[in-house]
């Protein structure tokens, strides 16, 4: 992602990043053909998909799950765009070290999905929750105050881990919501999530 475009593009040219995408997509279109079934399947009926999707959202908890999920990823989404320019005005990085300062939500990320899981079962979804939802507001807030890309990994590194550690938590929480309330329509929850 950002790393690799920062470094191609500093490195190399403009057009690099772009043609790296393009070759990878003709890739991806080519093994998506190779190895397609293009025999076609019926699928049984399904109910209506509006009045699922208006049953999940009428239930409360979904809701606050959901709520809780999105302001989490909200705040990555409002600082990988705006980050970069206020790095270009403030600090001056290298046009490579643009892509470097999101390493660290990447493998707090990693770390928090993969390791917490568990914890947040053992110990109560819920309170593992709101311990990572109070450092994502916490590493947004350290953001403006590092003055160097390198003061950025300890507040991005918490950043992505308090996300990835709320995800661990609540994803689980959610399907589990709708198994026991909704007759499992797990295909249409994880899209309210994911959105």
């Amino acid at each position: 992602g950002y790393p690799v475009g920062g470094f191609l593009y500093d490195f190399l040219n403009k057009a690099a990043p772009f043609i790296l995408i393009a070759v990878l997509v003709l890739l991806d279109i080519g093994l998506q053909l190779t190895f397609m079934n293009f025999k076609s399947t019926t699928l049984d009926e399904s109910p209506d998909s509006t009045s699922v999707w208006r049953t999940l959202l009428s239930d409360h908890l979904i809701l606050i799950i959901l709520g809780s999920i999105w302001i989490s990823s909200s705040a990555m989404s409002i600082l990988e765009p705006c980050l970069p320019i206020w790095l270009m005005a403030h600090v001056k990085p290298e046009k490579w070290q643009l892509g470097t300062v999101f390493i660290p939500d990447s493998v707090g990320y990693l770390v928090g999905t993969n390791f917490f899981g568990g914890i947040a079962y053992r110990v109560g979804r819920w309170r593992v929750a709101i311990a990572a939802m109070l450092l994502v507001g916490v590493s947004c807030l350290l953001v403006p105050t590092a003055n160097t890309i390198s003061g950025l990994v300890g507040p991005h590194l918490g950043l992505g881990l308090g996300i990835g550690v709320l995800d661990s938590a609540l994803v689980p929480l959610l399907a589990s919501v709708v198994d026991s309330r909704h007759s499992a329509h797990y295909g249409s929850i994880y899209a309210l999530q994911q959105t």
